[in-house]
């Protein structure tokens, strides 16, 4: 029986990332979603700031839920800075206006982070990530991601 559960999931996974490549809508969210894993690397509010949408919301991995706003104010003051940040892609597809994202993270708190020790390494999590298209183009709505390890 688990066999079949992971065979099916794995089926559904496959079959995700075959509708990817025939979406355009999901085509341009990963080539967004791109452009927006090199801002959150380069740390700059100004460059992350146009992929929010304004009702924007992060559910991050202290079990916080934050605003746009505060997001980026926490890039601004250096509360957040990530030495690396690497993203697969596991699963990605679009409902109507909507398009969803999921898969696995690694990140590096670069070491001028108040909130990370020197004993911290890089963390492993989990999240999903909503998109919606709007009249400005396609824009991230909701976020949410666990640390795993």
């Amino acid at each position: 029986m688990l066999r079949q559960s992971l065979g099916a999931g794995l089926a559904l996974v496959l079959a995700s990332a075959a509708a990817a490549q025939s979406s355009p809508a999901v085509t341009e969210v990963l080539a967004l979603n791109t452009e927006l894993e090199a801002a959150i690397r380069s740390g700059d509010p100004a460059r992350i700031a146009p992929f929010f949408a304004p009702e924007f919301r992060l559910q991050n991995s202290a079990n916080q839920i934050l605003t746009g706003d505060r997001v980026l104010a926490q890039f601004a003051s250096g509360a957040v800075r990530f030495a690396t940040y690497e993203r697969n892609i596991e699963a990605a597809y679009q409902s109507g206006d909507v398009v969803v994202l999921m898969g696995q993270e690694r990140v590096g708190p670069a070491p001028v982070m108040p909130s990370a020790s020197s004993a911290v390494g890089p963390v492993t999590r989990r999240f999903t990530s909503v998109w919606r298209r709007s009249p400005d183009g396609w824009k991230q709505i909701a976020r949410q991601s666990t640390n795993i390890r």
